[in-house]
């Protein structure tokens, strides 16, 4: 299985717009990541995003670069204070891929729980539109479990 964690892109100071849509940079910033997204022919079940419109318009530009059976949907339990091990333990039990576009600190708390058991150990950094690729695997020996791992990562910067 995969995960792809992604980080909304810039937003707009919420002095200029109180629901701080993606601001010009944010929408380059998530257009770049669907261009570079694309001819990798990631499918994943859905792409899910918090509550906040700059989270949801990010996933809106990835959904058109990437396969996904129920497309990009809002879910609860993805803002940026919110706890990561009801999801943590929910992706335990989940075998098809998935895409989760939300905030910081929830995403690195995420990612840090999944990868090192610890969400308070930082291990990844989430900067604007970044993509974290984990990949999860059964533990060595047929023992019962999994383990998780970062695959790849990317951010805008990165990117021509």
């Amino acid at each position: 299985m995969r995960l792809y964690l992604v980080r909304h892109g810039a937003a707009v100071s919420e002095e200029a717009d109180p629901a701080r849509p993606l601001s010009s940079q944010g929408k380059e910033q998530a257009e770049k990541i669907a261009r570079f997204l694309r001819p990798l022919g990631i499918s994943v079940r859905s792409i899910s995003h918090s509550e906040k419109l700059r989270a949801a318009q990010t996933a809106g530009v990835l959904a058109g670069s990437i396969t996904s059976g129920e497309g990009a949907r809002e879910r609860s339990g993805l803002s940026p204070m919110d706890p990561v091990e009801p999801l943590a333990a929910e992706l335990g039990r989940e075998t098809g891929d998935l895409m989760i576009v939300g905030h910081l600190p929830f995403l690195g708390r995420l990612a840090s729980l999944l990868v090192v058991g610890n969400p308070e150990r930082k291990i990844v950094t989430f900067r604007e539109a970044a993509t974290v690729c984990l990949e999860r695997t059964p533990t060595a020996g047929g023992l019962t479990g999994q383990v998780w791992r970062i695959a790849w990562t990317v951010t805008p910067e990165t990117l021509p």
